[in-house]
C-alpha cells in the first residue's frame, strides 16, 4: 500500500502547495533548526522595552567584545530615541523640532541623525550627539539639506568615516570634519539611486532601472555596470553574500554584482494554508511606506528577514543540517506576550549577546523584543501545515493508518494532530499529553479522536500543533509522521 513520510530535512516552508517531496507549506513558531530530532517550538520572544510609537530603526554598536546597551538604541516615530539600557515608555531623547528621525550614521565616532518634518517632505536635516550620551549634549543646528526622492534612507557608512546621501541622480560625500559645509557631489547616474552597499573597498549602487553600478567613491565615473532581472529596493550585505528584496515582492541572493535568474523565494497567494477561508499572501517580501531601512539581519550563517505575509512575521533562512540546502523557517510570529505581530519595522543582530532584536507593533503595543540565537527556550505555541497531497490521482483514497511519534509531552507540553479532507475544516485526530515509552509517545492512529472512521478523500493535509505552557528548553517535539493509504476508487 502507498505511504508518505513527512519527516525529511528538505528546505522548510515550500513555495508550492502541491510538491513532489513531502513537506510543509505553512508554519508558525515551528522549526527544525534547533534540533536534529525534526520539528519543535522555537524561539521565545523576550521583551526589551515598550515604546510610545513605531521604532523604525535600530542601531547596534558593532565590533564590541562586551555588551554595551548604553550604545545600542532605537529611533523614529514620535521624535523619540530609546537607549537599550532604559525602561518602558522612557525615551532617552526627544527631538525638539518634533521631526521624525529617518536615519543614522557615525562620523568620527559621534552619532549623527537625519530627520525630517513629514513623510512627504523631501528635505533631510542633520543633527548630532556626542559619545551616545543623549542625556547631556545634542546639537540640532546642523543642516545638510539632503534631498531624498527614494523610498529608503539615503545614508551609508563607509569605514566609519563617510556617509553618502543622494538627491535623485546625485551622490554626496560629506566631509568628516564639517559635514554641513563641505561636501562633494557626484552626478554620475542616469537614473535615481535606490541603495548603496559595500563589500570591502568596493561600493555597489542600485538604481531604479534594474542596474547595479560599481564605484570607488572618489571618481566622477562608474567602474562598471551590470543589469539585474528584478527591480531592487532593500539591500543587505554580508561579508560574502548580498540579499535584495525587490519591488516584485521577492527576495534574491547574489554577490553584490551578479544575481541568479530566479529568486530565493517568489511571492505567491494560497488558499490552502492554515486558514483556508480566503487567498493569503505567502513569501511577500515587499517594502512598505512604514518600513524603510533594516528589514534583514545576519546572525551566524543565517539571515532573519521580515515578511508581509497575511500575518507579518520574521523568517529565518538557514539549513537544518549542513549538507542540505537552506530554506525559510517562519520563526517569529508573536511578541513576548504571545500577541500576533501586526507590523515589523526593523531587525538587527547583536553578536556580543547572540540576540536578534526587532521592533514591532502587536495590537496596541509598540516595542523592541529579541530572540536568542543560542538558547532553546521555546515560544508558547506553534503549528505546521503539510502540502496538499493527492497521491497524483483524483480518485478517492482512504487512510489505513497515520503513524506519529512525539517526545517531551506531558500535561503542560502537548501535541495535536489534525487532518483536512478536500479543503474542508480541520478535524482533530489526536491530542497527545503523556509519554508511553521513556520520553516518547508513539501511536498508530486508525480513527478520528471521537472514534469515527477516517473520511475518504481526494486530497488531504495534516496540521501539527505544539504547545508549551512553561516555555522551557525541552518543548514538545514531533519526531515522525507518516501515512499509509489505499486507492479505493480507480
Amino acid at each position: 500500500m502507498p505511504t508518505r513520510t513527512y519527516n525529511t530535512f528538505y528546505p522548510w516552508i515550500k513555495q508550492d502547495d502541491k510538491i513532489w517531496n513531502p513537506g510543509f507549506i505553512d508554519a508558525s513558531n515551528l522549526t527544525g533548526l534547533s534540533t536534529w530530532e525534526w520539528i519543535t517550538l522555537w524561539p521565545k520572544s523576550n521583551k526589551l522595552f515598550t515604546t510610545n510609537g513605531a521604532m523604525r530603526g535600530i542601531h547596534i554598536e558593532p565590533q564590541t567584545r562586551t555588551t554595551k546597551n548604553n550604545e545600542n538604541f532605537a529611533f523614529w516615530d514620535d521624535w523619540e530615541i530609546y537607549r537599550f539600557d532604559w525602561a518602558d515608555l522612557t525615551p532617552v531623547y526627544t527631538v525638539s523640532t518634533w521631526f521624525d528621525v529617518w536615519g543614522f550614521t557615525i562620523i568620527q565616532w559621534d552619532p549623527y541623525f537625519l530627520h525630517r518634518e513629514t513623510v512627504s517632505w523631501n528635505t533631510l536635516n542633520l543633527w548630532k550627539s556626542q559619545n551616545y550620551d543623549f542625556t547631556s549634549w545634542v546639537d540640532e543646528s546642523y543642516d545638510l539639506q539632503f534631498i531624498s526622492h527614494t523610498e529608503v534612507v539615503p545614508i551609508q557608512e563607509y569605514w566609519d568615516e563617510y556617509i553618502f546621501g543622494w538627491s535623485g541622480k546625485v551622490v554626496s560625500l560629506p566631509s568628516t570634519n564639517d559635514p554641513v559645509t563641505w561636501k562633494t557631489n557626484y552626478s554620475i547616474f542616469s537614473w535615481v539611486c535606490n541603495w548603496i552597499s559595500t563589500i570591502w573597498n568596493q561600493l555597489y549602487l542600485y538604481n531604479s532601472r534594474w542596474k547595479v553600478h560599481q564605484w570607488n567613491w572618489s571618481s566622477n565615473a562608474l567602474s562598471g555596470t551590470n543589469t539585474v532581472n528584478f527591480p531592487p529596493r532593500k539591500v543587505h550585505q554580508t561579508a560574502s553574500e548580498t540579499f535584495v528584496t525587490s519591488r516584485d515582492w521577492s527576495i534574491y541572493k547574489g554577490n553584490g554584482w551578479q544575481f541568479g535568474t530566479w529568486p530565493l523565494m517568489k511571492f505567491k497567494k494560497s488558499k490552502r494554508l492554515e486558514d483556508n477561508s480566503t487567498y493569503q499572501d505567502k513569501f511577500n517580501f515587499s517594502w512598505t511606506e512604514e518600513v524603510r531601512w533594516q528589514y534583514i539581519a545576519s546572525a551566524w550563517d543565517a539571515i532573519y528577514v521580515g515578511c508581509n505575509d497575511w500575518v507579518p512575521w520574521i523568517y529565518i533562512h538557514d539549513n537544518i543540517v549542513l549538507w542540505t540546502r537552506k530554506g525559510f523557517h517562519k520563526a517569529i510570529t508573536t511578541n513576548h506576550e504571545g500577541t500576533a505581530i501586526d507590523e515589523i519595522y526593523a531587525i538587527a543582530y547583536d553578536h556580543t549577546q547572540d540576540r536578534v532584536f526587532y521592533s514591532y507593533k502587536a495590537g496596541t503595543t509598540y516595542g523592541i523584543d529579541y530572540v536568542s540565537t543560542v538558547d532553546r527556550e521555546s515560544t508558547t505555541t506553534g503549528y505546521g501545515v503539510t502540502e496538499v497531497f493527492t497521491g497524483w490521482t483524483s480518485f478517492k483514497k482512504e487512510l489505513n493508518v497515520a503513524r506519529i511519534s512525539v517526545s517531551n509531552v506531558d500535561a503542560t507540553n502537548t501535541a495535536k494532530l489534525y487532518y483536512r479532507i478536500n479543503d474542508q475544516e480541520w478535524i482533530l485526530l489526536r491530542e497527545i499529553n503523556w509519554t508511553t515509552e521513556d520520553i516518547y509517545n508513539r501511536q498508530n492512529i486508525s480513527k478520528e479522536s471521537d472514534w469515527n472512521p477516517f473520511k475518504q478523500f481526494i486530497d488531504i493535509q495534516f496540521k501539527i500543533e505544539l504547545t508549551s505552557a512553561n516555555n522551557d528548553n525541552t518543548p514538545p517535539t514531533l519526531n515522525e509522521l507518516m501515512i499509509d493509504y489505499t486507492i479505493i476508487e480507480a
